[in-house]
């Protein structure tokens, strides 16, 4: 946490919090499609097996 702050502030205070907000948003958007694609195939199989 501290080392995130590190990053937020140093970023917002030279760049602006409007663009760190952008920055920040639209890296979480990407990590929680990336986790999707990554664990929904394996739900789905599951579910697959268990129904077989």
């Amino acid at each position: 946490m501290p080392l995130g702050l590190l990053i937020a502030g140093s970023i917002a205070e030279n760049k602006g919090v409007p663009l760190w907000f952008f920055v920040s948003g639209v890296v979480l958007l990407l990590l929680t499609l990336i986790s999707a694609l990554l664990i929904l195939p394996q739900k789905a199989d599951k579910a697959r097996e268990e129904t077989s």
